[in-house]
Parts: structure tokens; C-alpha cells; sequence
């Protein structure tokens, strides 16, 4: 097994997950707001609808290759002397840390630039990731089935809690109140005990890909192997997924935009992501498009994509509640094209120094690096001391 191998299509994945959250702020900041209500009508929205590509997606698809990457570390310490697991550790629980310091300071500066200091914290998804990242490392190591389990578990919890939890939204005068907004100031958001489940999932379908991970390229002798063991389990399974809560459910999982994401919306968006991101493997394997990943559309989004996500925000502005329908299909498509390709351009010129994920991932490396130092240094000086 190749362990420097990469999964092109988790690539196009995130990259497709950014330029779709792109596109759903632009749609809900620029169209005026009757056409956006008339468009995302509850029950039957097309917003509701492709929903599970924005936040969810982004979640699935890093709980996905975070566990990927952690499988290939934990292979790596144990045919190489020289990898440093401890490191690694360090450097993962850094990385989450600081990016969750960005995301309290944008929540910080958005809730000072609207006045209303409630909103310091909520669950925006630049929270809700580096959250996930934190949580999930205990249960990385976990067998593929287990996750189930623990995705099932939170989606319970959360199930309970925010039924009994609700009536006190805006009470901060008693303990119910003050647990609602700590597990769900912006319920409608990406509050965590929900939105972890989707980061699991990506974990489990990570297993899976990666315990076939020598079947992923063409390979005439391997193509049987990898309609067996991963295209047929998991499409199944978000069919599956997809048919109970549509069909079976009482609840409809397209529900309004603008209220809480119910049990059957979850059980929906895990099916959804499922069989997509299987149907584009699928068509890597099988190269059924001839494209060269780093020159892909996709690619540039996925490479920028916590850079890009920021940089977005403040398009808010410039077409507030102002375009109707035929002036928003011409400009929307035309400024994500436009970001592509100053995303090129500048991964030609910048490269990694565009890319705020891979600072974060450098200061996380420097910082790990000095504190085992240190902890090698206080080691050596207390030998001598003895």
C-alpha cells in the first residue's frame, strides 16, 4: 500500500461542498427576499433540498479524509522508526485550537459590527469544525462500526435535548436557557451534537475507503473487489438512508430554510452525501472523466477552501436583497467563476502561502516541535538532577 497516495476525488468533494456554500450565502445575501422565499418554499425548496451539501458536506467530507490521513499515521508509526505519533497528536489538537480561535473572533466581530453580543457564540461553522476536530480524536481509533454507534448516540442526545431545550431559547435566567445557548445559540445553523454526526459518518465511510485503499486506482484484477467492498455496502446504505427518511419518516426532511434541521434532514443529508461523494469515486476510479486533478475548477476552492470561505463573507454587501431572478443566474455564476480563477492564479503565484489551513498547519507543527523539546530538555535535566 501506498501511504503518500491520494483520494482526488475528497479533493473535488470539499471543493464542490465550498463553492456550494458560495453559492447558497450569495443566493440568500443577493436574491430579493420574495424570490428567495418563492424558490425555497418549505416542503419542496430547492435550497432545503441541496441543503446537505453546505456545512454537513464540508463536516462528512473532513471527518472523512481527517481519518484517512490519521489511518496512514497510525501505518507510518508502525513501519517507521522515525514518525513521531506524539507529535502528530500535538500538532492535530494545535490545529483544531487555533482554528477554533478564528472562529470566536469572527463570531466576536460580527456580533460587535450587528450589536447584539448573544451571537459571540454560535454555532457558525467555522465553530462547529474546529469543535468536531477536537471531539473526534478519541473516537478515530475506534473500529468503523463503533462510529455508527457514536454518530447514533449524539443524534440522539441532540434529538432530546433540543425537544426539551427549545422553549427556553433566549432565557438566560435559568439553566435551561443558558444549556440552550451553549449547545444551540443558532439553532439553524450547525449546533454541534447534530452536526458531529455528519463528521462521524465521513469517519466511518473513511475506514472503509481506506481499508480498500490499494483497490481506489484502475486496476482491471481490483474492479470486482471494489464494486464489493465499497461502492455496493455504501450506496446501499445511502439509499437506504435516503428512501427511510423520504418515504418512511413521518417528518418532511425539506422543511423551511430558516428553522432547526430535523432527525429526518440528518438521516436525508447522510444518504445524499453517501451516494454523491461514492458516484464521484467511482467515476475517479474509473476514469470515466479524464481530468488532471490540479487543474480541475474544484481543486483551487478545496486547496483555499477555509482561506476562500472567509474571503466570501464580505460579498455580503454588494447586491444586498437587490437582484431578481434573471440578473442573479447571470452574476452569481459569473463571480464563483471569477473566484476559481483568482484562486489559480494565485495558487500559480502564492501557492501554500494563500492558504490559511496551511499557516495553521505550520505554527501548529513549529509549536509541537518546541513543546516535545522542552519536554525532552525538563527530561534530560531531572535524569541529571537524579
Amino acid at each position: 500500500m501506498n501511504l503518500t497516495q491520494r483520494i482526488k476525488s475528497i479533493d473535488f468533494f470539499r471543493g464542490l461542498c465550498i463553492t456550494w456554500m458560495i453559492f447558497g450565502h450569495l443566493s440568500e445575501w443577493w436574491m430579493q427576499q420574495d424570490l428567495f422565499d418563492f424558490i425555497n418554499t418549505p416542503g419542496r425548496g430547492f435550497f432545503t433540498i441541496m441543503d446537505f451539501l453546505g456545512a454537513a458536506g464540508l463536516l462528512f467530507i473532513s471527518g472523512m479524509s481527517i481519518t484517512i490521513s490519521y489511518r496512514k499515521k497510525l501505518e507510518r508509526k508502525r513501519q517507521y522508526n522515525d514518525f513521531n505519533f506524539k507529535k502528530y497528536r500535538i500538532e492535530y489538537i494545535i490545529r483544531a485550537f487555533l482554528l477554533f480561535i478564528i472562529g470566536i473572533l469572527y463570531n466576536i466581530f460580527e456580533s460587535i459590527k450587528i450589536g447584539d453580543y448573544s451571537k459571540m457564540w454560535i454555532w457558525f461553522i467555522l465553530q462547529t469544525l474546529p469543535l468536531c476536530l477536537l471531539i473526534s480524536w478519541p473516537f478515530l481509533k475506534l473500529n468503523k462500526y463503533y462510529k455508527i454507534i457514536v454518530a447514533v448516540i449524539f443524534l440522539t442526545i441532540n434529538e432530546i435535548l433540543i425537544f426539551y431545550l427549545l422553549p427556553y431559547k433566549g432565557q438566560y435566567n435559568n439553566i435551561e436557557g443558558i444549556l440552550f445557548y451553549i449547545l444551540y445559540n443558532g439553532v439553524n445553523l450547525s449546533p454541534i451534537l447534530q452536526f458531529f454526526s455528519f463528521f462521524i459518518i465521513g469517519s466511518f465511510i473513511g475506514d472503509v475507503i481506506h481499508e480498500n485503499i490499494s483497490s481506489i486506482e484502475l486496476n482491471k484484477h481490483t474492479s470486482v473487489e471494489f464494486l464489493k467492498k465499497i461502492t455496493l455496502p455504501l450506496l446501499s446504505l445511502g439509499i437506504s438512508l435516503i428512501i427511510i427518511s423520504t418515504l418512511i419518516l413521518p417528518n418532511n426532511p425539506f422543511q423551511d430554510y430558516y428553522v432547526p434541521r430535523n432527525f429526518s434532514w440528518v438521516l436525508y443529508s447522510i444518504g445524499c452525501l453517501t451516494c454523491l461523494y461514492i458516484s464521484i469515486l467511482i467515476i475517479e476510479k474509473c476514469e470515466l472523466i479524464r481530468i488532471k486533478t490540479k487543474y480541475r475548477f474544484f481543486y483551487y476552492f478545496s486547496f483555499y477552501s477555509f482561506s476562500i470561505f472567509l474571503i466570501h463573507l464580505p460579498l455580503f454587501y454588494i447586491f444586498y436583497k437587490r437582484l431578481d431572478f434573471l440578473s442573479f443566474i447571470l452574476i452569481t455564476p459569473i463571480t464563483i467563476i471569477l473566484i476559481g480563477l483568482m484562486l489559480k492564479i494565485i495558487h500559480n503565484k502564492l501557492n501554500t502561502h494563500f492558504s490559511i489551513k496551511v499557516q495553521i498547519s505550520r505554527i501548529s507543527s513549529y509549536i509541537a516541535r518546541v513543546f516535545i523539546k522542552d519536554q525532552k530538555d525538563s527530561k534530560e535535566k531531572n535524569k541529571i538532577t537524579i
